[in-house]
């Protein structure tokens, strides 16, 4: 008897320390697929799991930062912040620095979609502070972007260059191809909205360079301004527009 009793506790302990063996698998399978295959990862978190069995904390934690990481993968932006508020909570303290650092960062998307541009400043360096210490490059790449995107907001262009510079740089350095891409190109905007034309045009006419992997270039001019529209082998769409 006093056997079974301490088989029984030990799989209470075990079902309250760790979440279900399928809950786990699914997690790790949608987390595994979400850079790839973002449609597959919100499918996964969607469908097939039931969140009223995320039996732990942590669980629950991760699921709310890859839900909300899939969904803006997928373009849908959230305007509340109830899904990643989990996330938020228990990664607070930094307890898994790279978890912490995605409910940062997309804590601080949130906060832009709603126009609180100094939390998401907030939100977004305390991202920043987890991913250097991870030397997360790409995601460094990614906040930096979106530091960018909040400094455009306030139409404080210089901050908007220095961060699509870091954010230029870091995507370099591990040659994420589409990221870099896109960085370059609103680099080129940047430079185009402190008046540094030919800067501007320089980024713009190396974007039309073979080698970025350009399919299809359309260009025109009106009003003293150059247009351009660059939709590259990988289905991105680049389109601008800078003075002449």
């Amino acid at each position: 008897m006093k056997h079974l009793f301490t088989i029984i506790l030990s799989l209470l302990l075990l079902t309250a320390c760790g979440e279900s063996g399928r809950n786990k698998q699914l997690l790790e399978r949608a987390e595994a697929v979400m850079e790839d295959r973002c449609e597959v990862a919100l499918s996964i978190l969607q469908d097939s799991i039931d969140t009223t069995t995320l039996s732990t904390e942590r669980g629950r934690a991760i699921y709310a930062v890859l839900l909300s990481q899939a969904l803006d993968k997928n373009y849908i932006d959230l305007s509340s912040d109830s899904i990643i508020a989990p996330a938020i909570e228990y990664f607070a303290d930094g307890n898994d620095p790279h978890f912490a650092m995605l409910s940062y960062y997309y804590y601080g998307k949130i906060l832009l979609n709603q126009n609180k541009l100094s939390d998401a400043i907030i939100a977004c360096s305390k991202a920043e502070n987890f991913a250097k210490e991870l030397n997360e490059d790409f995601y460094l790449g990614l906040i930096y972007g979106t530091l960018g995107d909040i400094y455009h907001k306030t139409n404080n262009h210089n901050e908007v260059l220095k961060y699509s510079k870091l954010s230029y740089n870091h995507f370099s350095k591990i040659n994420k191809h589409p990221h870099k891409k896109y960085a370059y190109y609103s680099l080129a905007i940047a430079y185009n909205n402190i008046g540094n034309f030919n800067k501007s045009e320089a980024i713009y006419n190396e974007l039309i360079d073979s080698a970025f992997g350009a399919v299809s270039i359309a260009t025109s001019t009106s009003a003293g301004n150059y247009y351009i529209t660059i939709v590259t082998d990988d289905g991105s769409c680049y389109a601008g527009s800078y003075s002449l």
